[in-house]
């Protein structure tokens, strides 16, 4: 039962860093203005330049993390 558990939370930390590297990609190239803001005139949302950063970061970190309980949760099945 803890083998499954920790398979599911990897794979919910895989689509969570996906997501977020999704984010990532979608608001790295926008026309940000000299103030570090871009206005979505469609969907009426500011977009932040300093968020950029942070949704790549904390997106890697949990690839890592999730790749890491996946090995771990192998060489637990093993024994």
């Amino acid at each position: 039962m803890f083998k499954l558990l920790i398979k599911l939370f990897c794979v919910f930390l895989f689509i969570i860093s996906g997501i977020l590297f999704f984010f990532y990609l979608k608001t790295y190239n926008l026309p940000y203005n000299s103030e570090g803001r871009y206005f979505d005139p469609e969907h009426d949302v500011v977009h932040h330049e300093q968020v950029v950063i942070p949704y790549l970061v904390i997106s890697i970190f949990l690839f890592i993390v999730s790749v890491v309980l996946f090995i771990f949760q192998s060489r637990l099945s093993k024994k």
